[in-house]
């Protein structure tokens, strides 16, 4: 029990979990925070040492990353209301990921780097920490329903 409260802690918190806690019976989802963390950080880079291969890393980062938060979305226990938020964050990043991209992608010839560069930066930042929150809440919907039954 000791263990498994620890490890609500470090998702509610957006730490990287234990890996001897697992939220269900897929197996643990440790990778998660650490994934955001990664695709956070790779979001920002010099405009003009952009290149394509930066574009397949960060797409296939964001669909192992949008993987996992469709496991947590269709775990039964999980709200149909938090299900619908966490696909329409994942589809939010996702937008918002093109958009980076394609600024990228203008911007890379240019000594200075446009302020539609930063803005969507800022946009896909702004999304990914609205899925975070989901997820938490998520989260903390699975465990306060598991003490607590929710039907009476």
């Amino acid at each position: 029990m000791q263990e498994a409260l620890i490890g609500v802690k470090c998702a509610l918190n957006g730490e990287v979990v234990p890996t001897n806690v697992a939220f269900s019976q897929h197996g643990a989802l440790d990778a998660l925070p650490t994934n955001l963390d990664r695709f956070q950080s790779q979001l920002y880079m010099d405009h003009k040492s952009y290149r394509p291969e930066d574009r397949r890393k960060l797409e296939k980062l964001l669909e192992t990353i949008i993987g996992d938060t469709a496991i947590i979305a269709e775990w039964p226990m999980t709200r149909p209301t938090r299900r619908n938020q966490i696909i329409q964050g994942n589809n939010n990043l996702r937008e918002a990921l093109q958009q980076v991209l394609k600024q990228y992608e203008k911007n890379v010839g240019y000594p200075e780097a446009s302020d539609d560069l930063e803005y969507s930066i800022d946009n896909a930042m702004a999304k990914i920490k609205e899925l975070r929150r989901h997820l938490r809440r998520t989260i903390a919907d699975h465990v306060s329903d598991a003490f607590i039954d929710t039907r009476t």
